[in-house]
């Protein structure tokens, strides 16, 4: 993930997802692009690998490489932003509690960063 992003120009997110025991149902990926007061100002929502390896089929221990493109608008303030992932059910937009390496909570999203800065 890079430092800095520049208007309309689009940052390539690469996620590698593991999972340590068998997944049932199909979840969404989501990369949000959140300003200082967490609003989505730009997002990826879609199925892992453009659709090509669903939940359902990852294997235990078997890494999963994701990639998302976010756009950044044209119209964004230059600033700070953080960027955000998750999953959520694409039947009722639950989403699923992530957690650290520790083992701890972190709401229903992982922060990758918190200082990407938007260039004019």
């Amino acid at each position: 993930i890079p430092e800095s992003a520049t208007k309309g120009k689009s940052i390539p997110v690469t996620l590698y997802w593991y999972t340590s025991s068998p997944i049932s149902a199909d979840y969404t990926v989501f990369v949000h692009m959140l300003n200082q007061s967490e609003k989505i100002v730009s997002q990826a929502d879609g199925i892992p690998a453009n659709g090509d390896w669903p939940t359902s089929s990852w294997h235990p221990g078997h890494p999963v490489i994701d990639i998302h493109t976010l756009i950044v608008p044209e119209d964004l303030q230059a600033g700070e932003y953080s960027l955000a992932i998750g999953l959520y059910n694409p039947q009722n937009s639950t989403r699923l509690s992530a957690f650290t390496s520790s083992g701890d909570e972190w709401r229903n999203s992982a922060i990758l960063t918190r200082h990407m800065i938007v260039m004019p």
